[in-house]
Parts: structure tokens; sequence; C-alpha cells
């Protein structure tokens, strides 16, 4: 009987085991790893990324999609040559966080990207 509640036990946790819980992302300024001078601030539905210490921004709106990931759409662009274009959307989503870095996979016209930032606020 022991070992039948503990393999129900078992069966139980496992989906949660290895999940990330995203609800601290919610908001909050967030510092790219390999990119020093930028970062991003996620505020309600608003999504603001400066480059080159503040120098530039990109202005997006912002809408949830799960509880790891949300989807922006490009609404104004002040860095010089930025590849595309207001009405753009991109997805991101969260995959793991290790030691405080927070690892995430975007998606923006068809390109995937990989990357890592830190939560700072």
């Amino acid at each position: 009987m022991r070992y039948i509640l503990l393999a129900i036990t078992i069966s139980l946790a496992a989906p949660a085991l290895g999940q990330l819980n995203c609800s601290n992302y919610k908001k909050g300024k967030f510092e790219y790893v390999d990119m020093p001078g930028a970062w991003f601030e996620i505020k309600g539905n608003r999504h603001m990324e400066y480059v080159e210490n503040g120098k530039y921004y990109i202005q997006s709106t912002l809408k949830w999609n799960s509880d790891c990931s949300y989807t922006t759409t490009l609404r104004k662009c002040t860095v010089p040559g930025f590849p595309y274009k207001p009405g753009d959307e991109m997805t991101v989503t969260f995959h793991r966080n290790e030691e405080g870095v927070i690892y995430y996979t975007s998606v923006l016209k068809g390109e995937k990207m990989e990357g890592r930032v830190r939560k700072v606020d």
C-alpha cells in the first residue's frame, strides 16, 4: 500500500517538476546578459526596450499568451536602421531560470532567437 501511495504522489508531482513560475516576470526591468547597456521593461500591456544605455528605444504593446509567453506589437522605434516596422509582432517564451539568469526564445517574422536576461527590478 505504501508503494502505491508513493507512486501516486510521484505521478501527481511530476508535471510540476521543472516547470517555471513566470508570475514574477509580468512586470519589471530586465537586463540583457549578452548585450551590455540594453534592457527592457514590462509594465501592464507596455513593453519598452532600451539600447545603447537608453539612447534609443523600441516601444511595443504586450499581450500575455500564457504564464510564460507573450507577444509584443511594435509601435515606435528610434533605433537607426532597425529592420522591423510598426505592426510587426514578436513572441517571447521564457524557458528556465538558472541562478537568476532567465533563458528565453523569441520569434520575429519567422526568425528564432535565443537570449538571456536578469530581472533587476
